[in-house]
């Protein structure tokens, strides 16, 4: 039976929830986020850096955060030189007993048809820890291709793309 993934604006009610998923030891391994930095970002902070937060979820359960936004226009030494219509997409599954069943999967695709249907993305990049198999795996079965290890203010990553015509 195909998954319905929805997804919903990210709010302030929402903090509580994301403080959860980032304790739990399959995110925080990958996702460093402090308390200074999750009231500093979220939700307000992000939207002014034009990046797009969301709330995924299943049959309205929430089950993960994914957020995208125009690599040129993000800052902050992310993504100097990428040209528009070039969109960067970032996601985590936070609830623990949705992991290893394809729902990252699932939710990438979404979340890549979205882009592409609601904006001006001609390409979608992500950036997973170079170690993060199972991230590397969701975006592979989602259509991204690997490119390249880069240093990232957030440190090592592996740079994965997908063009809209691969779709």
């Amino acid at each position: 039976m195909p998954i319905d993934i929805s997804f919903r604006d990210f709010d302030e009610t929402d903090i509580h929830l994301l403080k959860q998923w980032l304790a739990m030891p399959h995110v925080k391994e990958y996702w460093q986020e402090d308390e200074d930095g999750l009231r500093e970002k979220f939700p307000s902070g992000l939207k002014k850096r034009g990046v797009l937060p969301f709330i995924a979820m299943i049959d309205g359960r929430p089950i993960g955060y994914i957020q995208y936004y125009e690599a040129c226009n993000i800052g902050g030494g992310w993504w100097p030189n990428m040209r528009p219509g070039v969109f960067g997409i970032d996601q985590f599954i936070g609830e623990p007993d949705m992991i290893g069943r394809g729902i990252g999967t699932t939710v990438i695709k979404s979340m890549i048809n979205r882009i592409f249907s609601c904006t001006h993305a001609d390409e979608i990049i992500a950036d997973p820890d170079p170690k993060n198999a199972r991230a590397i795996r969701a975006y592979e079965k989602s259509g991204f291709h690997k490119d390249a290890e880069i240093d990232t203010p957030g440190g090592r990553a592996l740079l994965m793309r997908i063009r809209r015509q691969a779709i």
